[in-house]
């Protein structure tokens, strides 16, 4: 087998650190690529955590194009959660809302307004 062949059936490793990424963001991500290949996840220190990325049934796959795609979805995943983080007082209260319409939405909102600068 040639080299090119064998770098595109290694196991990649990506190592992530916990306090910019978290582990909810790297499963979703992992989720996400099932598809396209198999992956463990391990802890290789404290706040750092290693993705193992291997083919599926030896497949070939472009190793930089992966890592590249993997890392890819887990910023995406790590953001919609910090977005997710950042309104769920207001997703609640749309829902809330939509439900149980209140005649002093106003007010409500105020207070969780003034709640967050606390």
């Amino acid at each position: 087998m040639n080299d090119s062949n064998k770098s595109k059936r290694q196991t990649i490793s990506i190592e992530f650190d916990q306090t910019i990424y978290t582990l909810k963001a790297i499963k979703r991500a992992i989720s996400d690529f099932s598809d396209k290949a198999n992956s463990i996840i391990e802890n290789t220190s404290q706040g750092k955590v290693q993705v193992l990325i291997s083919p599926i049934q030896n497949k070939l796959f472009n190793s930089d194009d992966i890592e590249k795609d993997f890392k890819n979805l887990v910023s995406d995943h790590q953001i919609n959660i910090e977005v997710e983080e950042d309104f769920k007082d207001i997703r609640q209260i749309i829902v809330a809302q939509a439900f149980f319409p209140c005649d002093n939405l106003e007010k409500v909102m105020n207070e969780i307004d003034h709640d967050r600068k606390i």
